[in-house]
């Protein structure tokens, strides 16, 4: 029986908290992801694309609730996983730049507001170019 809730644990309070959040219902939605953070964390405290994606929910939350500084925390959180992952999370990690330049800017933080806004800029330019490069030697 408990293997069946490990397998419905997080997953579940993640996609019920993800749809809660999408129709408005902010604090339950906060409950659940929460919940879900709590529950991943146990079972795999390293970063994933799960915790990330997960830390970002966080943050639109509290960013929704004009809770800034956790908005803040949790989108350094989610920009943390994103750039410790193997792989290519480029466009994860210029949006969660960008959501941290808004947050910055909101709390008059206007020069590292600036500094994640042309980080993520840049980020984006280089992966523009490399597709255009790419696409040329096609």
């Amino acid at each position: 029986m408990e293997s069946g809730c490990r397998r419905f644990g997080w997953e579940t309070f993640l996609e019920y908290g993800q749809n809660l959040y999408l129709s408005g219902a902010v604090t339950p939605a906060e409950t659940l992801a929460k919940a879900a953070l709590k529950v991943l964390t146990q079972e795999n405290p390293e970063p994933s694309l799960t915790s990330a994606r997960l830390f970002f929910l966080l943050a639109d939350i509290f960013s929704t609730q004009k809770n800034y500084a956790e908005a803040e925390t949790f989108y350094g959180y989610a920009l943390a996983d994103y750039q410790a992952l193997p792989g290519n999370n480029v466009i994860d990690t210029a949006i969660t730049l960008k959501r941290l330049s808004e947050i910055c800017r909101l709390r008059n933080k206007v020069r590292q507001a600036s500094n994640f806004n042309l980080r993520s800029q840049n980020l984006l330019s280089e992966t523009r170019r490399v597709l255009e490069e790419t696409l040329r030697r096609s």
